[in-house]
């Protein structure tokens, strides 16, 4: 991804803005060193969580993104409904496409 690929006046708009940053690639160059801590302290938190008893009925995966932890968070709770939510259309297409057992809602702005 090229900084010249990103659509910087879209910064008053923020669909249009996370739209651009996904559709230049923003997420290809993410499986880094700090991609995989973010990976192992995710797995970390879901350990705890499972461990603690609780049994969720629903999950929601806030920003998600190109769905990078849907994936997951169905692994950690298999009958969990859930539900990713961004708000780039972009993204959400992308999650889908990879992980079609989620549901997914475009949220309006980042409020």
């Amino acid at each position: 991804m090229t900084q010249e690929s990103i659509d910087y006046n879209a910064l008053n708009d923020q669909k249009q803005f996370y739209n651009s940053r996904f559709q230049a690639g923003y997420m290809q160059d993410f499986a880094d060193l700090y991609e995989s801590c973010r990976l192992i302290a995710m797995k970390a938190i879901l350990n705890s969580v499972k461990a603690s008893g609780f049994n969720p009925s629903t999950a929601l995966d806030y920003g998600c993104g190109e769905g990078r932890y849907i994936e997951l968070l169905t692994d950690f709770f298999p009958d969990v409904s859930i539900y990713g939510s961004d708000i780039s259309d972009t993204a959400l297409q992308i999650a889908q496409a990879k992980y079609s057992s989620a549901k997914y809602l475009t949220m309006s702005d980042e409020t």
